[in-house]
């Protein structure tokens, strides 16, 4: 064990866990790490302009009041 790490474990230890370790996960390939990037973008995008849309909206009703207001 070394005296930086006393967590380390010594090798008859990680022999013993080292089947319960998981294998790591696959890294996404580059095209498929762009489709996933470009679709989240996407999905960004249509809610921004649901949100934008909603405000306009919102903001035209009030807009339609304002000349009978004013009369």
């Amino acid at each position: 064990m070394s005296k930086a790490y006393p967590s380390n474990l010594t090798c008859a230890q990680y022999e013993f866990l080292s089947d319960l370790i998981p294998e790591p996960k696959p890294i996404l390939p580059d095209s498929q790490l762009l489709n996933t990037l470009l679709l989240d973008l996407v999905f960004a995008l249509v809610i921004a302009s649901l949100l934008v849309k909603l405000k306009v909206l919102k903001l035209a009703w009030w807009l339609t009041l304002l000349p009978m207001l004013s009369e």
